[in-house]
């Protein structure tokens, strides 16, 4: 019987015409790191430029309790996110 790791070794080399080796799956890890900070700086790009543009104080409404303020800033990082995988995508 074959082992899980062989069999799924199997799929991808059959999907990709190719075997891979451990450099290609360091260099995806290296590849998911390097895009994720990418995206993670491009969000806080976007916050800072939002804060900026709009005349409220985010963090101390957040802070006072006000749901509506964490609302706004969570739809702010979820629009930003969307924008920023497509682009990367």
């Amino acid at each position: 019987m074959e082992s899980k790791k062989s069999y799924n070794s199997e799929i991808v080399s059959h999907v990709s015409g190719r075997k891979r080796g451990k450099m290609d799956i360091l260099m995806d890890i290296i590849s998911t790191v390097v895009w994720g900070a990418l995206g993670m700086a491009l969000m806080f790009l976007a916050k800072w430029v939002i804060d900026l543009a709009v005349p409220y104080d985010f963090p101390k409404e957040i802070k006072e309790g006000n749901t509506a303020a964490g609302f706004m800033v969570a739809g702010i990082f979820i629009a930003v996110a969307i924008i920023v995988r497509t682009v990367i995508m």
